[in-house]
């Protein structure tokens, strides 16, 4: 257990509110809930001006509560978005620590305790991850992790974040204040795997725990499932020009990873282009942005093809027309995520080409 004689840490607690009425009471008595006596906790509420009563909720559980956590509330002038709000909560925080929690999400009971304990056993440790339990399906969001895993090689953090072993939410992670970085207010979705990609690069230590510490809720109403809506997709297709735009010309530097995960990083790249490929056969998007999204797919290729990587190449041309009918049917996405491993370990048997 966690040595109380030890100096206590300071953990800043960030949530985003945004018409969460119908889940915010819930997600602040589970950390209200929690053994906090190991260490000292501040829960920073940022009301990004939604139009429900959430507020009124948060103002009713504060006001209730005579425990040692303190909490502030900090005030949006009109709506801003998740990052934004995430910004500000940033901004505010003072812990050694930070732990983003979404507004529809959920610490499950002793997730603070099996954190310090992690953080007791691993002081060394930039970000602790604990498992997720996934509320759509009651699953386990990392059913192979049976034991604490330590990834002290920065490599080795990048690869699997890559291939989503390390998963890219800035959710559920205890990581040191100093290395979160700010979130890019321009990106509606998928914000987090630019964070992650950004925050992981600076990153020489990831402690990943096997015991589930936040439920992830399938919020209908949450950006990502409403996504698909004629007002919406446009917006959110901008934020896959700007997510892979952003990968495309900030590639995984030379030092310190040589071109060991070049195969890895540019897969990364066409897997989110994909997502947006799939999000533009169900939209309603202008011809502008089809246009720049075109140029982005055009893009991509030409990466590939000026790093020799010319199966990666061959297999991206089904982010085009005719080929892309084909994720209407559920047998050919199976079969893409199995194309897309067999080119990887083909790819990366040509490494010594390119070293």
């Amino acid at each position: 257990m966690y040595d109380m004689k030890e100096v206590k840490p300071l953990i800043s607690f960030i949530i985003p509110v945004y018409n969460a009425a119908q889940y915010i009471e819930r997600c602040l008595l589970s950390i209200l809930r929690q053994d906090t006596a190991d260490a000292v906790i501040e829960c920073i509420i940022v009301d990004d001006c939604g139009m429900d009563n959430s507020m009124e909720i948060v103002s009713r559980a504060i006001a209730s509560y005579h425990g040692h956590i303190f909490f502030r509330i900090i005030s949006h002038e009109k709506n801003s978005g998740p990052s934004a709000s995430r910004n500000t909560g940033l901004k505010e925080a003072k812990g050694d620590y930070v732990f983003f929690i979404d507004s529809d999400d959920y610490l499950l009971p002793h997730a603070i305790r099996y954190m310090l304990d992690a953080l007791h056993a691993y002081p060394k440790a930039d970000i602790i991850v604990g498992n997720v339990r996934m509320g759509k399906d009651n699953t386990s969001l990392m059913p192979w992790l049976q034991t604490a895993t330590y990834i002290t090689d920065n490599v080795t953090i990048m690869f699997d974040m890559m291939h989503y072993r390390l998963n890219k939410y800035a959710w559920n992670k205890l990581i040191r204040r100093r290395l979160a970085l700010q979130f890019d207010v321009n990106i509606r979705i998928n914000e987090d795997v630019l964070w992650s990609y950004q925050v992981l690069q600076q990153t020489s230590s990831v402690l990943l725990i096997p015991q589930e510490t936040y439920y992830y809720t399938e919020n209908p109403t949450s950006i990502v499932n409403t996504m698909i809506s004629t007002d919406l997709a446009e917006k959110n297709i901008r934020s896959y020009i700007a997510l892979c735009r952003y990968l495309l010309c900030h590639p995984l530097p030379m030092q310190p990873y040589g071109r060991r995960l070049e195969v890895d990083y540019l897969l990364f790249v066409c897997n989110n282009i994909m997502q947006g490929v799939d999000l533009c056969k169900k939209g309603n998007v202008s011809r502008n942005v089809l246009a720049d999204f075109h140029s982005l797919k055009n893009k991509f290729v030409n990466t590939c093809i000026s790093r020799k990587r010319l199966l990666i190449a061959v297999f991206s041309l089904n982010m085009y027309w005719p080929l892309t009918t084909l994720l209407n049917f559920s047998a050919f996405r199976r079969l893409y995520f199995y194309m897309e491993k067999v080119v990887g370990k083909m790819s990366h048997m040509t490494d010594f080409v390119h070293g």
